[in-house]
């Protein structure tokens, strides 16, 4: 996909306007926008909440040190 696009479009990129567009199609031939599964809202959650409070986790998470004597 790099060569074919000469460097301007992954194959990430590719798939992800892929599901973008079977999304669309689909929200456009059913005429109604359907609610997410459980299971997606939940790791949704989870995922914007420890994006969001990344560095508190690390410092929660990290062991204290200790200042070494001199």
């Amino acid at each position: 996909v790099l060569r074919a696009t000469a460097g301007r479009l992954d194959l990430g990129t590719l798939a992800a306007a892929a599901v973008a567009a079977a999304g669309a199609a689909e929200v456009g031939a059913a005429g109604k926008l359907p609610l997410p599964p459980w299971f997606n809202l939940g790791w949704w959650a989870f995922r914007t909440f420890t994006t969001m409070e990344a560095t508190a986790i690390a410092k929660a998470s990290a062991p204290e040190r200790e200042a070494a004597p001199a």
